[in-house]
């Protein structure tokens, strides 16, 4: 069966067919990767950190060490699960409200990052309780400070987690400030 001239192709119409059809292609292909990075980015801006205590303990002034209890977890409330977490970091910094802090000129008590590897599931948390080292030569201070600032003190957490993302990593950082639990800017770390 002979088709009619009207619908022969030529081999430049062919050609020109083929384009079309595989720039549909990547054009889908687009949009669908920009609908995923935008629920990514969206995603990671529900995180929700909590902090339930910053706890100091063993801390000798005569040794001049002691470490830091950081209990508290994250939260994802949405139905993304593609959270992968490679790195968590911590800062603790300690002042009174009237401005004090242990060290004149800083408030950073403690720092700690370490590898990590999990998912963040949907609907799901993670318990970022961890407990690290006070920094080399803060212990004397820091016993005197709190020692001396009972009902004035402040603590700062801050808590940095990494995700992978096709971008690359990305650190979502929280500073949470105790007593309160409110989400706020941390000091200075000077470091």
């Amino acid at each position: 069966m002979k088709l009619p001239a009207s619908l022969k192709l030529s081999r430049k119409g062919l050609l020109g067919l083929v384009y079309v059809a595989i720039s549909l292609v990547l054009v889908g292909l687009s949009v669908e990767m920009t609908q995923g990075q935008v629920q990514w980015f969206a995603s990671v801006a529900s995180l929700n950190p909590t902090l339930s205590t910053v706890d100091f303990l063993n801390i000798s002034a005569r040794y001049n060490n002691g470490t830091v209890l950081v209990k508290a977890y994250l939260e994802n409330p949405t139905d993304f699960n593609g959270f992968h977490v490679t790195r968590i970091e911590y800062a603790v910094f300690v002042s009174s409200t009237g401005g004090d802090t242990p060290v004149p000129g800083s408030s950073l008590v403690a720092l700690s990052n370490f590898p990590y590897e999990t998912s963040l599931p949907a609907r799901g948390t993670m318990n970022l309780t961890y407990q690290f080292h006070i920094l080399p030569d803060i212990a004397s201070p820091l016993s005197n400070f709190l020692l001396n600032h009972t009902t004035d003190r402040v603590t700062f957490t801050l808590i940095a987690v990494t995700l992978q993302s096709s971008f690359g990593p990305l650190a979502a950082r929280y500073c949470i400030q105790t007593p309160g639990g409110n989400i706020t800017t941390c000091p200075s770390s000077n470091i």
